[in-house]
């Protein structure tokens, strides 16, 4: 009996993760098409090396966890999609910055049970209009959740990052335009 118990409780698991995953990829779908149309730009992919690592260590605190992050760009417009380091999880987030401002902001999957405070839009609608300001800061508070201290402050840290690596892979396509 507590086999079988055992077994139905990893396939809900294994079942749950994977309806979350697609969920995220829906929602990420959603939001391309929203602020791209229906002929969005291809996916890119910032290699995460150098200036780009250095930029994220300073700001999340450590080192980023991927070798690469993924992002969409068009125009002043792109969209990056980063994991988030909960206490006990890793959440995926979703960041728009147009012209240097955050336009939307979601939190994509979060699989972990504390620190759900920070799925409500009153959190996420903190983020929208900020920038970057003296260097990293961005350019208001954002008031974090109580109960989800740790996923709050690695959500700001990750919209932190956003709005920087925009800046700089917004610089670098501007530079290598000037220099065709």
């Amino acid at each position: 009996m507590n086999f079988s118990v055992t077994l139905l409780c990893i396939v809900a698991i294994a079942t749950q993760a994977t309806a979350s995953e697609a969920d995220a990829e829906l929602a990420m779908e959603t939001l391309i098409q929203k602020h791209f149309g229906d002929d969005p730009p291809p996916a890119a992919v910032l290699s995460v090396q150098g200036d780009h690592a250095e930029l994220a260590k300073q700001i999340l605190g450590t080192p980023y966890p991927h070798a690469t992050a993924r992002y969409r760009r068009r125009g002043s417009r792109s969209l990056w999609v980063l994991p988030a380091r909960g206490k006990t999880h890793v959440f995926i987030t979703c960041f728009v910055v147009d012209n240097k401002k955050i336009i939307a902001s979601e939190i994509l999957a979060y699989h972990g049970k504390r620190g759900r405070g920070i799925l409500s839009k009153r959190f996420t609608r903190q983020f929208l209009g900020l920038s970057l300001k003296r260097g990293d800061r961005l350019s208001e508070r954002v008031h974090g959740i109580t109960g989800a201290t740790i996923s709050s402050k690695s959500t700001i840290n990750t919209a932190r990052l956003a709005l920087a690596w925009d800046a700089t892979v917004g610089r670098e396509k501007s530079n290598s335009k000037e220099q065709n």
